[in-house]
């Protein structure tokens, strides 16, 4: 990372850096039939599972950790010698897991680009056993971003933030409320986090050879999208589902939160399903909470 991105990791410790993050897990101390991860994307937090932790806290043979990833705080904290890259965050997520003796993952399930988060663990897995993926509204970065607005202000506006009088300016100016930006942040440093997905540059690179890698293994799980998604392109969606061969599959389609929706049997039969709901932008698993949660219970249990 230093060699890559001197401009902001220059200062980074070969041996990392000391993180305190918080994290949901239902059955602490215990070793449950089965464990189930969820990730969250960049800019958000472990809330947006809320509905997920709902329907699985009461299952004493279920365990579901929810990990926050750090915030913009973070980086702040340490002196800018942590900037939220997917390999930084594959360490923080595997001393987690070695922390809360975590070594079978039977769903691992991931928004956004928490997914990026996911795929990692899949190329370096170490001693983590995963058995099957919840891929909801992924983003993979398969886009093309060098004519995106948001890149082009990110190489901008992110080395402000290492100083406090311009991250302030940039705040008053309402920066992180421009028209062309897909969400409307409380404050500066909210927009610098999600900024950070751009600097992702292995992540970029390595982004098809690890989608490949979930053909290869034959992962079973479901790729879940909106058709009213506006963060995802369907060309980046497209692509997809090119790079796991199931562009010529017919997605299902889900217009209603009713898992009878559902043939009970899909799952046996397919590595990976597309589904695709009628709306819920990106947000679907919180549009549509009765299905996932059914979703995962068939991968759970299979």
């Amino acid at each position: 990372l230093r060699l890559r991105l001197p401009q902001f990791y220059n200062k980074s410790p070969t041996e990392g850096v000391d993180i305190t993050i918080d994290y949901v897990d239902t059955q602490p101390n215990q070793k449950p039939k089965k464990t189930i991860v969820a990730l969250h994307g960049l800019a958000d937090t472990f809330r947006t599972y809320n509905l997920l932790f709902r329907h699985f806290q009461p299952r004493s043979d279920v365990r579901l950790v929810m990990p926050n990833f750090p915030d913009f705080s973070q980086t702040r904290a340490t002196k800018f010698k942590f900037w939220h890259s997917s390999d930084e965050k594959y360490h923080l997520l595997q001393d987690l897991f070695r922390h809360l003796n975590i070594d079978t993952i039977d769903c691992l399930v991931g928004h956004s680009y928490g997914n990026q988060s996911s795929t990692v663990l899949l190329q370096k897995p170490q001693n983590l056993q995963i058995k099957s993926l919840a891929i909801i509204a992924p983003q993979f970065l398969l886009g093309n971003f060098a004519n995106n607005d948001l890149y082009k202000m990110t190489k901008f506006v992110l080395p402000f933030s290492k100083s406090e009088y311009l991250s302030r300016l940039l705040h008053r100016m309402k920066i992180h409320q421009s028209k062309g930006i897909p969400f409307k942040f409380q404050d500066i440093d909210e927009f610098f986090l999600l900024n950070t997905l751009l600097l992702d540059i292995q992540a970029v690179k390595d982004s098809r050879a690890r989608v490949r890698l979930m053909n290869e293994k034959k992962f079973p799980g479901f790729i879940m999208y909106s058709s009213d998604d506006k963060i995802i392109s369907k060309k980046a969606q497209q692509e997809l589902y090119r790079l796991l061969n199931i562009e010529n599959v017919q997605p299902i389609i889900i217009d209603q939160d009713d898992p009878k929706i559902i043939d009970n049997n899909y799952l046996l039969n397919n590595s990976m399903t597309k589904i695709m709901t009628k709306d819920g932008r990106h947000l679907p698993h919180q549009k549509y909470p009765n299905v996932i949660n059914f979703l995962i219970e068939k991968l759970i249990d299979k």
